[in-house]
């Protein structure tokens, strides 16, 4: 009401929660939306269903969609039992770096913005890891080493790469994100593959999506597209993709279905909710 100056009662409201969410959380959500705040219909879903769906109006062709999970989607529709959770995030990549930091330089472990900020601008994927740890090694002649300007939140709000009060970074840069590749994210794209039909398996492979946080990682893509290489027949062709803006697609894909006309019918409607409660939501959201 005070930010978009606007009642509930007059909104429909899309609303994103995690794939297999609990259904009693489901139901709270359900009641806080409804009851507490009273918009006019809402529609509960995954945001990879949003990011599908905003590929899709450019592409109608299988896709292999990688964020927290990685989620195949045949004719626009998830394939449930091909669905793999990824267990290493953007989270568990910046708590490691907090603690390499406090371990090595200066105690960081309360400062997560911080330390999150950093990781967004310092870190990359690395294309060659043993190549890479070997220039680590040469001290202030190594490329990889850089001076981060810690932010003082009075004339500098977030860090950047410079001297002044700093972090030495060096190959903490890259092996942060290794985490991602070592045991195997690739291991889990091959794994839900082969639960997919035969005949589609080449498809997907060919429209790999990448979206996050962790998709802005300088070279993330190059290096994915190389391991998945290295596990795939020569003829079979490999393309994965990162959108402009990897952390707002979904978003962008939530906007264009809003505009949808089947956007309605896919929603629940208040008075629906009243009348027939949360079974009207578990048939239509899912």
């Amino acid at each position: 009401e005070s930010c978009i100056k606007a009642q509930p009662r007059e909104l429909n409201l899309i609303l994103t929660e995690p794939l297999f969410n609990f259904s009693s959380i489901q139901e709270g959500l359900n009641d806080i939306f409804f009851e507490e705040f009273g918009f006019k219909r809402i529609l509960r879903i995954p945001s990879p269903d949003l990011a599908a769906y905003k590929h899709r109006l450019e592409s109608p062709e299988p896709l292999l969609l990688i964020f927290t999970h990685v989620i195949p989607y045949i004719n626009g529709i998830r394939v449930r039992e091909a669905i793999i959770r990824i267990d290493v995030g953007g989270k568990l990549l910046t708590n490691h770096l907090k603690e390499i930091v406090s371990y090595r330089q200066l105690h960081v472990l309360e400062e997560t913005y911080v330390m999150n900020a950093c990781k967004e601008d310092a870190c990359f994927v690395s294309l060659d890891f043993h190549r890479d740890m070997r220039e680590s090694t040469r001290g202030r002649a190594s490329h990889i080493a850089r001076d981060y300007v810690l932010p003082d939140f009075h004339n500098l709000r977030r860090g950047v790469l410079n001297d002044e009060q700093v972090l030495r970074l060096n190959n903490e840069r890259f092996t942060v994100p290794e985490i991602l590749f070592s045991p195997s994210d690739v291991g889990a794209v091959m794994q839900s593959v082969l639960s997919c039909p035969e005949v589609c398996r080449p498809w997907l492979l060919q429209n790999v999506l990448l979206i996050g946080g962790c998709a802005k990682f300088q070279n993330m893509k190059e290096r994915l597209e190389k391991e998945l290489r290295e596990l795939t027949p020569h003829l079979m062709d490999i393309n994965v993709y990162t959108p402009e803006d990897p952390i707002s697609y979904a978003w962008e894909g939530g906007a264009a279905f809003a505009d949808d006309p089947c956007f309605l019918k896919a929603c629940v409607s208040r008075k629906e909710f009243m009348e027939r409660g949360h079974s009207i939501c578990d048939e239509r959201f899912y």
